[in-house]
């Protein structure tokens, strides 16, 4: 299926979903297939699987693995993961398995054991493992005393609010992307809060937005600390919020 309007800035672009739509309708025109199931696991034991059928044919490997390949890669930035649990073909398998820890997915598995704090993990299994879901309530309210920031790039943004009404908001410039000292982000960071604390008589709740990646408050990658050494940030960073 080729594209309608086709990019000018890249004419042979074509959106993952094509090559996906036309790989399963092929698959189903041989009437020799077998399903496959990704299934990609995050903290907490939280998981998300996908199910395809391949084609069973072993001349039609390489299609496999390369649908695979991309399976994988989209359920990773989809729903982030350390470990990833093939079940079914096994010589996709070990394709997927040596292409995440050895080959050209290398950047993927080493940037979600990052994330993660495990090493990266590629098994194969016979069943699909339980599924387990992560919903979480949240207050859906706007009672008391709250703050409200934000860490942007060029600037940062807080907000004293009072039973839903603001009472107080400004905003104040810094740098964050070019400076390697933690300290310079801490205290930057506490002086604009307590700006919003002065306003309010006691604070209740206080949220944040700030560009990265973030699991259980802590910050596991974010390009406003992009030059503060690795050395450091673990020590200085992952909790900084």
């Amino acid at each position: 299926m080729a594209l309608k309007n086709k990019l000018k800035l890249d004419p042979t672009y074509e959106p993952a979903i094509i090559y996906f739509n036309e790989f399963k309708e092929e698959v189903k025109k041989s009437n020799n297939f077998e399903p496959l199931t990704v299934v990609v696991e995050r903290m907490d034991g939280f998981n998300e699987s996908y199910t395809a059928n391949i084609f069973k044919d072993p001349s039609k490997l390489e299609k496999n693995i390369f649908f695979a390949d991309r399976l994988v890669k989209t359920l990773l930035w989809l729903y982030g993961g350390y470990k990833v649990t093939i079940v079914g073909n096994k010589d996709v398998y070990e394709s997927i398995k040596k292409t995440y820890l050895e080959g050209e997915r290398l950047f993927d598995s080493k940037f979600m054991s990052r994330i993660y704090g495990k090493p990266f993990e590629v098994v194969h299994a016979d069943e699909v493992p339980k599924l387990v879901k992560g919903d979480s309530p949240i207050g859906k309210h706007l009672k008391g005393n709250r703050i409200g920031f934000d860490a942007g790039g060029s600037d940062m943004k807080v907000s004293a609010v009072v039973d839903g009404v603001p009472v107080f908001s400004t905003e104040v410039v810094w740098f964050p992307k070019l400076n390697s000292d933690p300290n310079y982000h801490k205290e930057n960071i506490r002086k604009v809060i307590q700006l919003a604390v002065e306003q309010l008589p006691s604070v209740d709740a206080l949220g944040v937005s700030s560009a990265g990646v973030y699991i259980h408050n802590e910050a596991r990658v974010a390009s406003l600390f992009i030059e503060v050494p690795d050395e450091l940030f673990d020590e200085h960073i992952t909790n900084i919020y």
